[in-house]
């Protein structure tokens, strides 16, 4: 099972009713990543966490997660097999949940930032064809699929370099294969990826007959 949630925070009056829900869930547990440059958006993040793992349980065991040094979120019940990922930028949040592999989720805006050293350090060389072809949101799009694989295994954006892309979708880091996928955005102008880290001898392509 995979799980995803995608918020707009504009939306004051989902905002509230989240906020009563996630209430509903049980004891706060932790507060925003310390990490984070937005602690509003971090903590609606955990609401919206919260909400989608009540969500896909039974809807009445309380919800309670811990966070390493890491800043990575784990859940502690109803289920600790139950791998979890959050992400902000902009005015959307995003939550995804797996039960069978370890997940990470980001969310990027599309700004206007200067894009030149990013697009050579982050695309290969097929991407890079397709940005100059297409346009900004190919590296958007790349770059959250990328730093959604990232958060996966746990690893650093410091490494995002040692990604080896098959077919956009199939990636390679450190010898263990991903899937990351982008996700439509309700919002125009943000790009969303969800990615899993597949284990150890999992088939990596669909099998045929």
């Amino acid at each position: 099972m995979l799980a995803v949630s995608v918020l707009d925070r504009r939306d004051a009056e989902t905002c509230a009713r989240l906020a009563a829900l996630s209430a509903e869930c049980g004891p706060p547990g932790p507060g925003p990543n310390p990490y984070s440059a937005d602690p509003v958006l971090s903590a609606l993040g955990m609401d919206l966490l919260r909400c989608l793992i009540r969500h896909v349980s039974d809807g009445t065991a309380p919800v309670f997660l811990s966070r390493v040094a890491s800043g990575r979120l784990q859940v502690v019940s109803p289920n600790p097999a139950f791998s979890v990922s959050v992400a902000h930028s902009g005015d959307l949040v995003a939550a995804a949940l797996c039960d069978q592999y370890p997940v990470g989720i980001d969310v990027q805006k599309q700004d206007g930032r200067k894009l030149d050293d990013l697009v050579d350090a982050v695309l290969c060389p097929v991407e890079r064809e397709q940005f100059e072809r297409d346009g900004r949101t190919v590296f958007f799009d790349t770059w959250t699929r990328r730093e959604a694989a990232l958060k996966a295994v746990g690893q650093s954006i410091l490494t995002v370099r040692e990604i080896e892309t098959e077919d956009g979708c199939l990636m390679e880091h450190r010898g263990r294969h991903l899937l990351a996928r982008n996700i439509e955005s309700a919002v125009p102008g943000y790009s969303i990826a969800v990615a899993v880290a597949l284990a150890q001898g999992d088939p990596v392509r669909p099998q045929s007959d």
